[in-house]
């Protein structure tokens, strides 16, 4: 019964699924989780977070206002590919 239902379950909700690659990268940009970066530092990442959150904006906007890092050293360190060892 197990094997049939895993089968039936992969054929008829698995197979043919693609991942919206747009999505998954608004939803990684979106996540609060992206200010967790060595060089912006504990205190601060949790600072940004708390106002990303409070005011409803994306953490690189509120991490722009409080950490003072040129854009390029920004986007670095938010760059999720890079904070998971891609």
């Amino acid at each position: 019964m197990l094997a049939t239902a895993t089968r039936n379950f992969a054929e008829r909700l698995v197979d043919g699924l693609e991942a919206d690659g747009e999505r998954i990268a608004a939803l990684v940009e979106g996540s609060l989780a992206t200010a967790t970066a060595p060089v912006i530092g504990y205190d601060k990442a949790a600072a940004i977070v708390k106002e990303a959150y409070r005011s409803r904006r994306m953490v690189r906007e509120a991490a722009r206002e409080k950490t003072g890092l040129p854009e390029d050293q920004l986007s670095e360190a938010l760059d999720p590919a890079r904070q998971a060892g891609d």
